[in-house]
């Protein structure tokens, strides 16, 4: 029989298998240690889609990066129009806030009843010296407001009719019953008040009292 010889693993055999062990081992080791995800993943190379839906959370998140978000915007800006616009609908009581009273004069004496929104309600105490008088006037911010039935240009003073004169006697007057002054904007904006008002009583030239809700 053939005398056949153990051959001994050449040089370049030792070194591959001791290269072969270190690679294992080495992979074993980085496989039980903890691995940085950062420097794994290139940043910006995931898309939105490889995430799981749900998963991310506030945590996650930095509120200050984001955008506003377009529900919220139309929400901010009142959805493109002004605050006035959504005065109506009982939004608050408005009025004179009780009895307001003022002397008059011969150029007559102007104080405020009260505003709401774009409108501003007037009141100007006339006396000649024989007898008072009174008018109300409202005016709008915005164009073409209904100011009591009467369409006006913006920041003008429209009579709204709701006038108190002295009885033909000379003697104090007052609205006959309490009346109502209706104001509408064009942005939807409303102020809708009753009440009442009178000349030569209280012990004032001349008085209003009205309330209402916007």
């Amino acid at each position: 029989m053939a005398n056949h010889r153990r051959r001994r693993p050449s040089a370049a055999m030792v070194v591959a298998v001791i290269a072969l062990v270190v690679a294992a081992t080495g992979t074993a080791v980085a496989a039980g240690q903890h691995v940085d995800g950062d420097s794994l993943i290139k940043k910006g190379s995931l898309s939105g889609d490889r995430l799981r839906d749900k998963t991310l959370t506030g945590l996650q998140i930095k509120a200050s990066t984001l955008g506003t978000v377009r529900k919220a915007k139309d929400a901010m800006e009142l959805g493109g129009r002004p605050p006035s616009a959504y005065l109506g609908g009982g939004g608050g009581e408005i009025g004179t806030n009780g009895v307001v009273k003022t002397a008059g004069s011969a150029n007559g004496t102007k104080v405020t009843l009260f505003t709401s929104g774009p409108f501003t309600v007037t009141m100007t105490c006339t006396d000649d010296g024989t007898e008072t008088s009174s008018e109300i006037d409202a005016s709008s911010s915005e164009d073409q407001s209904d100011l009591n039935g009467e369409f006006a240009n913006a920041n003008t003073p429209t009579d709204t009719g709701v006038d108190v004169a002295p009885s033909p006697d000379g003697t104090a007057g007052s609205l006959f019953a309490p009346q109502t002054i209706a104001l509408v904007a064009p942005s939807g904006a409303q102020a809708i008040v009753t009440g009442i008002a009178g000349v030569g009583s209280f012990g004032t030239g001349c008085w209003a009292d009205f309330t209402g809700v916007h």
